[in-house]
């Protein structure tokens, strides 16, 4: 084994044959005391000859144990030997896969990625000394393949860490997405409702959408640091946004009905704020024969004193 291996690679069997003869040695001199003993029938004398059988046969099990451990360590450095290659071939792939990984998410800064970083230079380094020039495969393959497969399965180990949150950081951006566009939709849907409706939408509607609004404008300013929280703020949007739409329904309704009871055709304009006639005590009051076209299109920001675009009149605001 000495011609086949280096000392390194033997050091943990490198005494055995010199302990074993040894042992042999110790049994053949305990075999002969025995056999003494045996020849002389002195009464007394019978624990000796037991004693000396006994170390033969310890001394003799152990010298078989060092040579057996020879045996062992031969055929378990053969077969480093034979699956190095493949070992080396798989550290290589992971650091080509770690480079790639780290490639993907360049301002990532979390503590499995810096551990990631860690741990695929350790694979580079170990499969480096594995192909020194000094031969540190070859003269101890089974140091070598230890080195190696640890700083391959390390590596392995982060890699799929660090791929698994990866995969949960993509599943939580497209429930991101799915949320503000959810709640995008939503608040651009109300908002036309209530601009196309401001003669009878009252404040409470307005206030929904305005703090629906700013919950989505704080959706997307958290994106980029807490996305967590930005899609707690995106279905925030989303829910404000639906109860002012159901709070402008209810006044629309209100509002309708009670147009409907004056008659007339002008309730589609009066519902769109186009035109705002003076209402008192739910009823229409008296003036130039009917409804004066005192405000003209556009959101409810642009209706100047129109008090947030609800119908005012002799009466107050409906």
């Amino acid at each position: 084994m000495h011609h086949e291996f280096g000392d390194t690679a033997l050091t943990s069997v490198a005494a055995n044959v010199t302990a074993a003869q040894e042992r042999l040695v110790f049994a053949d001199r305990n075999i002969g005391m025995a056999r003494e003993l045996s020849a002389q029938a002195v009464s007394g004398r019978q624990s000796g000859l037991v004693d000396a059988v006994r170390a033969a046969e310890s001394a003799l099990g152990q010298a078989r144990s060092l040579l057996d451990a020879v045996d062992n360590a031969a055929g378990d450095i053969r077969h480093a030997v034979a699956e190095l290659p493949s070992v080396l071939a798989d550290v290589e792939a992971g650091i080509k896969q770690a480079d790639e990984q780290l490639q993907k998410m360049p301002g990532n800064t979390s503590a499995h990625t810096r551990e990631l970083v860690a741990a695929r230079d350790a694979a580079a380094q170990a499969l480096e000394e594995s192909r020194d020039t000094g031969g540190a495969g070859v003269s101890d393959p089974l140091g070598t393949f230890a080195r190696v497969s640890k700083a391959g399965a390390d590596l392995d180990r982060l890699l799929t860490t660090v791929a698994q949150e990866q995969a949960n950081a993509e599943r939580l951006n497209r429930s991101f997405e799915q949320a503000l566009f959810t709640a995008e939709s939503r608040v651009r849907a109300v908002s036309d409702y209530i601009d196309t409706r401001r003669g009878s939408i009252g404040p409470e509607a307005r206030t929904r959408l305005a703090e629906a609004k700013r919950q989505l404008h704080a959706a997307r300013d958290k994106r980029s640091t807490n996305i967590t929280e930005a899609v707690g703020h995106a279905n925030a949007a989303s829910s404000l946004a639906a109860n002012a739409q159901a709070l402008a329904n209810a006044d629309v309704q209100a509002a309708q009905r009670a147009y409907t009871q004056q008659g007339g055709d002008n309730a589609g304009a009066i519902l769109g704020g186009i035109i705002i006639g003076n209402l008192l005590s739910g009823g229409l009051r008296g003036g130039f024969g009917g409804w004066s076209p005192t405000s003209f299109g556009g959101s409810s920001s642009s209706s100047g004193g129109s008090s947030g675009g609800g119908f005012m009149g002799g009466g107050g605001r409906f």
